[in-house]
């Protein structure tokens, strides 16, 4: 038997059990607990606490239990009995066992889950896109149905071991839910029927009070309201019966499946419609006997009354003529008043004619013809399209007039709409009705508004100001209040606008412009309120005194664009209105420009100034000019703050204070810059080579002359390839030699006798450059010397190495030049044959060890141009040595005074001179000794050769040379390499 009882109960997500296994197993282990405990308060004689392990089995959560007396309790005694633990043991698991048969048993509730899991409304929306028929409808009530009486013959009761589950709260729910689903499908279908039902019973109702109509003698209408309806209700009899059907059928599947679902009142209505209808056509029966009664007497009143009619028509046919619309010479406005009063009387006419007809359709008369009433019936259609468009016309442009101006604007689209469609409809007028006076009245209308449009939308626009309506004003001789609130558009039109379209069109172009003008003035206006200067330091001054070069450059570009732009808007005919405006804007703009150049050039002389004659040695040689740019530097600096804390560019340009003091201390930069100039002159001619730097580079350099060793970056602005000097370590002023850098590399010339940088620095520069000479001579005596060696216990390598670069250039140009000319020599005086021989092997040899060395590791990048330059140029010797020797095979050269041979640049040491000798023919120049460092040379073609004659032949003569050809021929390179 079972134990305990279960509940099965649906929580909307699925089936549980109310208790749960685990709550029931609870319950179990807890009773089971409470009856051990029953005896733990009674003593025992033979026990003792009990066991921990006992405790722990049956609950971990006590304390341990002890009796009160030394014995222990019996509660000891039972729960030591294995027995008993064996029971509680069994017990702790005995309804867990069947947890996983209460899940199995639950499963079978899945396939009803869709019941509380599927959302009613989207099914139903699913459902009715099918396009469902009444039998799928009762197919789904049905299944809903079923659904119920499935669920009702569950057992109420299941038992699984000691449990006993009870179903009856379950089947409940399920069969709400069902009945849930199928009231909703039902809805529809419900209402469906009520409604089609509803149909039919207001049908019935109408047509039974359309049959109750009275039909009196005459009333030809009321006979054929009538007759229409009998008509009717023959023609719909068996479509109406038919709609019987699908009502039936709706109503017995909702009573089938939702019985009671009805209401009285519908159920009324359902037992009624049947007889309702069946009594309707009774009554209709009823009617067409009646009236069939009373035909004959219909048929003779109508043909009376039709004979009347037909007299009347000809009578209002004859009043139209005499005093209708048509008639020639009256005024349209009378015409517009006679259309509409024979409109309406042409209405009941026609309302009769209509009446008349369907009389004779009902009792088979010939239908009577009336074409007087057609023939107005055209006529008023026509004059209707004329006059009614007239009356419109007319009336629209009254409303238009009553409009203020003020709000015009928002209705100017509307109007020229509206008028537009005017225009369309009139222009579509037959051609009949263009000959009347009415529609040449109406067409006028409309092209006299059509055309005064476009001049009201232009004087509407904003630009139009005071002034220009004084103009119009002046020009149409009207009055135009335009700034009273109660200005209407009628005073405007009755200006007769369109008679000056060309003049008001001219004043609201100018309008147009005079806006674009004014609003570019006032831009122009906001934008130089809002333009600034930017102030800096200079140098070690970090408080404002000048201004920032990219701002000054950016303003007067801007200035420049502005005033091209307003001289071109006061140029300008429109600009009138503005010309006082105009002129002080230019005025203002242009001093300001003025100001800022003016400012700015004086900033130019004070920035090139303040180095020189606030520090250094030029100030302490000009003290009178250091003074005075003294004075001249305190006012400076004083504007500068000034602006500074103004900043905005017109108003520091405007500044009285500005304008008075940058007259006087341009003066003043002027008056030192020209005692500078006479200064700098001075040093130039003391030293030439000044005369080759720039006059910021020698205030630099005259500057710091005290100190030589500043200057060391400035040495290759004066000397062609001196880069730095070197100093003695213990005299700084001693300058022990010169050094030529190339990269890391260094070539130094050691001074034949020291110079000493000390006092004016022109006058050591002088020094240096004597010594310069000197030493780069002694350096050329010395390569003079080792020259006869090479090849002969000295090799090239050597040689290179223990000679600075241009000497080693000097050295292979000596040897080539003595052992040509011995050659030449004793070619012509002892007739060797073999000596030209010799010479060119020597030459050979010489290029072959220069190519050699180039193939190895030179040690710097310096080295390696030094004896790339002596391949360059001892390869052009070579080749004019083969040329000349095979002119010497040829007969053509004799001896050392051929021409052949003294074009060439030749050079020679003169011991009797001391001096490198270079000759060209017969021109001689003595080697300047230049430091030119280690630079890489052209290489020598025979147009080289000849330029080096014909510029050396004219340096002979004291005059100059330039050589003449294309582009990127070489002549400035080849002219710069001679000199070296």
């Amino acid at each position: 038997p079972a134990f305990f009882e279960v509940d099965l109960q649906l929580d909307g997500v699925g089936v549980r059990m109310v208790p749960a296994v685990e709550e029931i197993q609870a319950a179990i282990n807890g009773g089971a607990v409470a009856v051990l405990k029953c005896s733990k308060r009674i003593d025992a004689w033979d026990t003792v606490t009990i066991p921990k392990n006992v405790q722990l089995i049956l609950n971990p959560n006590l304390p341990p239990v002890q009796g009160t007396g030394g014995q222990g309790t019996f509660y000891d005694r039972i729960a030591a009995d294995k027995e008993i633990l064996k029971v509680v043991l069994l017990l702790t698991g005995s309804v867990q066992s069947t947890k996983n048969n209460c899940e199995q048993y639950l499963t079978k509730f899945k396939d009803y889950e869709w019941c509380w899991k599927d959302d009613i409304a989207k099914n139903y929306k699913k459902f009715i896109e099918g396009e469902p028929t009444l039998d799928d409808f009762e197919v789904k009530l049905k299944y809903f149905v079923g659904l119920e009486k499935e669920v009702e013959k569950w057992n109420p009761t299941h038992q699984i071991s000691a449990l006993m589950l009870q179903t009856t709260s379950l089947q409940k729910s399920l069969k709400e839910l069902a009945n849930t689903w199928k009231e909703a499908f039902a809805k529809e279908l419900h209402k469906d029927a009520y409604a089609k039902l509803e149909q039919v019973f207001e049908m019935v109702k109408r047509t039974r009070k359309r049959l109750l109509r009275e039909v009196t003698s005459g009333d030809i209408d009321a006979l054929a309201y009538v007759m229409n309806t009998l008509q009717e209700v023959r023609q719909k009899e068996s479509e109406i019966e038919l709609e019987f059907i699908p009502i039936e059928h709706m109503y017995r599947i909702l009573d089938e499946n939702l019985p009671n679902s009805l209401g009285k009142d519908e159920q009324d209505l359902r037992s009624m419609y049947k007889k309702n209808w069946d009594d309707l056509l009774s009554e209709c029966e009823e009617k067409q006997k009646d009236l069939a009664l009373y035909q004959i007497q219909y048929r003779k009143d109508l043909i009376k009354t039709v004979n009347t009619f037909k007299k009347d028509v000809v009578q209002f046919r004859a009043t139209y003529e005499r005093n209708g619309p048509m008639v020639k010479g009256i005024p349209p406005r009378e015409a517009v008043e006679r259309l509409k009063r024979f409109r309406e009387e042409y209405e009941v006419r026609g309302r009769k004619q209509e009446i008349y007809y369907v009389g004779e359709d009902l009792f088979g008369v010939p239908h009577q013809q009336y074409p007087a009433l057609d023939q107005t019936k055209q006529e008023l259609g026509y004059l209707g399209t004329l006059y009614d468009l007239y009356v419109a016309v007319l009336e629209t442009i009254k409303e238009y007039k009553e409009y203020n101006w003020a709000d015009v604007p928002e209705y100017m689209e509307t109007m020229q709409k509206t008028i537009d469609s005017f225009a369309g409809r009139c222009k579509r007028m037959p051609k009949q009705l263009r000959d009347w006076p009415a529609y040449g009245e109406l067409k006028k209308e409309i092209e006299d508004f059509q055309e005064v449009l476009p001049l009201l939308q232009e004087l509407g626009k904003p630009s139009i100001m005071p002034r220009h309506w004084q103009q119009v004003m002046e020009m149409t001789g009207k009055e135009l209040p335009i700034e009273s609130d109660d200005f209407k558009l009628s005073a405007l039109i009755e200006a007769n606008l369109n008679e000056f379209v060309d003049e008001i069109s001219d004043i609201c172009e100018g309008a147009d412009k005079q806006l674009v003008i004014e609003q570019k003035i006032k831009e122009i206006s906001q934008q130089w309120e809002g333009l600034f200067f930017d102030f800096g330091g200079w140098k070690q001054r970090d408080y404002p005194c000048i201004l920032v070069g990219a701002k000054v450059g950016e303003t007067q570009e801007i200035l420049e664009e502005t005033m091209n732009q307003l001289n071109t808007m006061n140029a300008q005919r429109h600009s009138i209105p503005f010309k006082e405006e105009l002129t002080a804007l230019i005025t203002t703009l242009s001093d300001t420009g003025d100001t800022i150049e003016k400012w700015f050039k004086i900033q130019q002389m004070w920035t090139s100034l303040e180095s020189v004659f606030t520090g250094g040695d030029i100030a302490k040689q000009m003290p009178m000019e250091a003074k005075k740019f003294s004075q001249i530097d305190k006012d400076w600096v004083k504007i500068m703050q000034k602006s500074a804390e103004t900043k905005l560019v017109v108003p520091c340009c405007t500044n009285d204070m500005l304008k008075q003091m940058l007259p006087v201390l341009g003066a003043g930069l002027e008056s030192c810059q020209k005692s500078l100039e006479s200064y700098l002159e001075g040093k130039r001619n003391k030293f030439p080579r000044f005369y080759f730097t720039s006059d910021p580079v020698l205030l630099k350099i005259l500057s710091q002359g005290s100190d030589p060793e500043s200057i060391q970056e400035d040495f290759e602005k004066l000397f062609d390839a001196i880069n730095r000097v070197q100093f003695d370590k213990v005299d700084k002023k001693k300058i022990m030699k010169i050094l030529g850098v190339v990269g890391s590399a260094v070539e130094s010339v050691d001074m034949v006798t020291p110079v000493m940088a000390v006092g004016n620095i022109e006058d050591w520069l002088l020094a240096l450059e004597y010594e310069m000479q000197r030493s780069v001579r002694k350096e050329c005596r010395n390569a003079a010397i080792m020259c006869p060696q090479i090849l002969n216990g000295l090799t090239l390598s050597e040689f290179g190495n223990q000679t600075i670069a241009q000497v080693s250039l000097l050295g292979i140009q000596l040897v080539w030049t003595e052992d040509f000319q011995n050659a030449l020599t004793r070619m012509a005086v002892n007739k060797d044959k073999k000596v030209m021989g010799e010479a060119n092997r020597k030459f050979v040899q010489m290029l072959s060890d220069l190519v050699a060395l180039c193939l190895t590791d030179l040690g710097s990048k310096m080295n390696r141009t030094k004896f790339e330059t002596l391949v360059t140029v001892h390869v052009h010797q070579k080749d004019l040595f083969q040329d000349v020797w095979k002119m010497v095979k040829q007969g053509l050269v004799k001896d050392q005074n051929d021409f052949e041979w003294l074009k060439q640049t030749r050079c020679y040491w003169k011991t009797d001179q001391d001096h490198a000798v270079v000759s060209i023919a017969d021109v001689d120049f003595v080697y300047s000794y230049e430091y030119l460092g280690c630079k890489e040379r052209l290489v020598i073609t025979a147009l080289t050769d000849r330029c080096y004659v014909t510029q050396s032949q004219a340096l002979g003569m004291f005059f100059g040379g330039a050589p003449a050809g294309p582009a990127g021929t070489g002549k400035t390179e080849t002219t710069k390499d001679m000199g070296p």
